[in-house]
């Protein structure tokens, strides 16, 4: 080997050396090299937690199962773009999404929620949500009691006033198909057209439907995903049936609608997460 073909090779197994070690480098701080971009480029993540144990699916390709704790999933040194999610289990109702994946960011789904389509699971299913309504319609069928003002003792001979309204104490009101927000006693309009609506048990989110669509305005900032801000509105769905009742369902991340005004009733549920498509589960 001569001296020239030595110091050829001592040079590639340096420059070789650097652009492996650089690359190691990239890699471990959570960098990948796209070939689309034509460079490199930080990665993300996704992860998911799920109601029950199940499958994952990354654009069609089959990337594991949910944890047996937990039932979460993460896949991490995603290149930014978009992925299809797709969580399945034999004898359940798939959840799909298109996950758009950023620059050193964790695309998190943490209230996927996948039902029983078959068998005494979706019996029971179907039993709950028939209560959960009968309940509904008991407590809208019971009158609110009508607040009394308080008679405060007057001196003997003073003339008696007037009894002062009671105030509203109600946060929304719905009167002539018009949602109000209560708000210190003034009354702000906030939709119209409305058939009614559900207030979530934690106070945080505010459904309200007309015949055919469904929204919902957030009443405090959110801390997960998909971050939304105290007062923003968003129209969740359109159907092509008309609603006869709704209400939240397991949380506040999630509707259950139910359709026709007499049995057998036909149900949905609807998760209010609309990033890469909204999920409905029918019965």
């Amino acid at each position: 080997m001569t001296r020239k073909t030595k110091k050829i090779l001592f040079y590639a197994s340096v420059f070789l050396f650097i652009v492996l070690s650089f690359s190691i480098s990239l890699y471990a701080q959570g960098y990948k090299y796209s070939l689309k971009e034509g460079k490199f480029v930080l990665t993300g993540a996704i992860s998911v937690k799920v109601n029950v144990d199940a499958n994952v699916f990354i654009n069609g390709k089959p990337e594991g199962e949910t944890s047996f704790l937990g039932n979460s999933f993460g896949i991490n040194r995603l290149v930014p773009g978009d992925y299809k999610i797709t969580i399945s289990r034999d004898g359940y109702s798939s959840w799909n999404k298109t996950a758009t994946v950023g620059e050193g960011f964790v695309s998190d789904f943490s209230n996927v929620l996948i039902f029983p389509t078959q068998g005494l699971e979706k019996e029971k299913l179907l039993v709950s949500f028939e209560e959960i309504f009968s309940e509904l319609e008991l407590l809208k069928a019971t009158p609110t009691p009508t607040p009394t003002p308080k008679k405060t003792p007057k001196p003997s001979g003073s003339p008696s006033p007037s009894p002062s309204p009671s105030p509203i104490e109600d946060p929304f009101i719905l009167k002539d198909k018009k949602l109000y927000k209560n708000t210190e006693g003034q009354l702000l309009e906030i939709a119209t057209n409305v058939l009614d609506f559900s207030l979530s048990n934690n106070g945080h989110k505010i459904a309200w439907w007309n015949n055919y669509e469904i929204w919902v305005m957030w009443l405090v900032d959110t801390n997960y995903q998909p971050f939304m801000k105290n007062g923003q509105i968003e129209s969740i769905t359109r159907f092509s049936i008309p609603i006869n009742l709704a209400t939240w369902y397991k949380g506040d991340n999630h509707l259950l609608i139910r359709f026709g005004k007499t049995e057998p009733h036909t149900y949905q549920i609807v998760e209010i997460d609309k990033r890469g498509g909204v999920n409905i589960a029918g019965f």
